[in-house]
């Protein structure tokens, strides 16, 4: 833009040569599961962020992976594989259906792909860091047909059952022809798998959706969730060098007990998102304010945003919550049976769904504005240390 607006130039910049040439450079942890597509079209760039080393970090979340772009060249340098995190070493609710709000339970070979969604960047004493918030995201392809022809086509229906009415060759709906999620309790593992028993109980592990393997799991192979239900610190070559663990998870829980993993679109869903991601971490956005680093990480379904202070990378520490949201009211002017129906936002909600934090400055005041997706409104918050 050095030249003016009217002047630009617009350099695309693909994936082509990871198709054949440059193929064995992804590692196993770079998913590239889209049926008949090429690894260029199966990759998915979400977010991206320019770092203090001169490199575009782009988050591509359905592939769990970081693509580092050098701009000088237009070029990909690489892609690197996120891997998984251990839901050994942590806790996590994983059922909407056992009676229990904050049900938090521990499970070896049960693992998050971190997926980002929002990333950040920093340097710290001349090292360069990324944030992620690591909301997670399946796939599924489909289109609308009748229940008949679907189930013709091998596929899934995604509506209600009609095979036994006249509504089964007649009725449009949702058919699935790809979906790479599945419950615990239907996926296909091993009679001695270690998470065997967990994933038929609902009161653990049977409600939530994981990650459809391509053939049986192993007793040794780890059961993949979608996400981290977290906000990570990853090094400029994309090690990670800090996760925050079940600690969003388990300050939402504190804070809001009867209200924790709430969808964004009912105030009356306490324990609603446990099966599927959790609070959703999905927006992220650093400051840097008299001298220390502070990252601001929005939660999409159980709403508000949390502050840390990521001065130290490898030691990260909260700081505060805010959640602008009023539990006690209807999220719409008219609800029935806990759904919206008139598809008007109630404002006395509060914000639902930030999806998008951005950091300014005014006057010597330190602010950051978040969007909301759900409720369609902009708050802006003074930022007081």
């Amino acid at each position: 833009l050095s030249q003016g607006i009217d002047k630009a130039k617009v350099e695309q910049i693909g994936f082509e040569d990871f198709n054949a040439a440059r193929r064995d450079e992804l590692d196993s942890h770079v998913r590239i599961t889209g049926p008949n597509a090429t690894v260029a079209q199966d990759l998915e760039p979400e977010y991206l962020s320019f770092a203090g080393n001169g490199k575009l970090y782009v988050a591509m979340q359905e592939n769990n992976a970081f693509a580092i772009i050098d701009p000088s060249s237009a070029s990909v340098e690489k892609i690197v594989g996120l891997g998984e995190k251990s839901w050994g070493d942590y806790k996590l609710d994983a059922s909407n259906k056992d009676g229990i709000v904050g049900n938090f339970q521990s499970y070896p070979q049960l693992v998050g792909l971190y997926m980002p969604d929002s990333i950040d960047s920093y340097s710290v004493n001349g090292k360069h860091y990324l944030v992620s918030a690591n909301e997670g995201d399946g796939r599924e392809y489909g289109f609308n047909t009748t229940q008949q022809l679907c189930d013709q086509a091998g596929f899934e229906w995604d509506e209600d059952d009609y095979s036994n009415s006249t509504m089964y060759a007649t009725e449009p709906g949702f058919c699935l022809s790809h979906i790479d999620e599945v419950r615990g309790k239907k996926l296909d593992i091993t009679a001695d798998h270690p998470l065997a028993s967990a994933l038929k109980d609902k009161k653990q592990l049977s409600r939530l959706k994981v990650v459809k393997p391509a053939a049986t799991l192993a007793a040794d192979q780890n059961v993949q969730a979608f996400g981290a239900r977290s906000f990570s610190i990853w090094d400029e070559n994309g090690k990670i060098v800090f996760d925050s663990g079940d600690q969003i998870a388990q300050i939402a829980f504190l804070t809001q007990q009867a209200q924790f993993n709430s969808s964004n679109d009912s105030n009356q869903s306490g324990d609603d998102r446990s099966d599927d991601k959790g609070s959703e971490p999905e927006a992220i956005e650093v400051a840097y304010i008299n001298g220390r680093h502070y990252v601001f990480v929005g939660l999409e379904r159980q709403g508000g945003i949390m502050v840390f202070d990521i001065s130290d990378p490898k030691q990260a520490q909260f700081l505060h919550y805010v959640n602008r949201r009023d539990y006690a009211q209807a999220v719409c002017t008219q609800v029935e049976d806990g759904e919206c129906t008139s598809g008007i936002y109630n404002p006395r909600a509060g914000d639902l769904g930030p999806e998008s934090i951005h950091y300014f400055s005014r006057l010597n005041q330190h602010y950051i504005a978040v969007g909301n997706e759900v409720s369609g409104t902009t708050s802006v918050y003074r930022i007081e240390l």
